[in-house]
């Protein structure tokens, strides 16, 4: 199943890896490196999935993702992120992500958990 996601990673270099690991499974990622990015490509795009970092050059994930929802996004948001932290996990979730991942990460896991999103996603429309 492919899907339009939403990449929103500040470092280049993941973006990239990230962005060839989506593509190549058949995935049309979209990256973008900082909130304001990220809300201009919402603004302009449809997505079914937003991956997103939480620590942001100009804001952070926690925030994006209240945003996104506030507008009425209803597609699936997964955080990834170097913070591990229980809090930080629970205030993903409260601010309306559906799947929090830790970097680092393995790709297949995150792979695997990009399917189910959005299988999950599929069978609700």
């Amino acid at each position: 199943m492919s899907a339009r996601i939403l990449l929103v990673e500040d470092q280049t270099d993941l973006r990239m890896i990230l962005h060839d690991l989506l593509a190549s499974h058949g995935h049309q990622p979209l990256g973008a490196g900082s909130v304001a990015e990220a809300l201009a490509l919402a603004e302009r795009e449809k997505f079914d999935l937003c991956l997103l970092d939480v620590m942001l050059p100009d804001g952070d994930g926690f925030s994006l993702c209240h945003k996104l929802r506030q507008r009425g996004y209803d597609g699936g948001i997964l955080m990834l992120t170097a913070r591990s932290q229980v809090e930080d996990r629970i205030a993903g979730l409260e601010r309306g992500a559906d799947d929090y991942v830790t970097k680092p990460f393995d790709g297949n896991e995150l792979l695997a958990r990009v399917t189910a999103l959005l299988r999950r996603l599929q069978k609700s429309s």
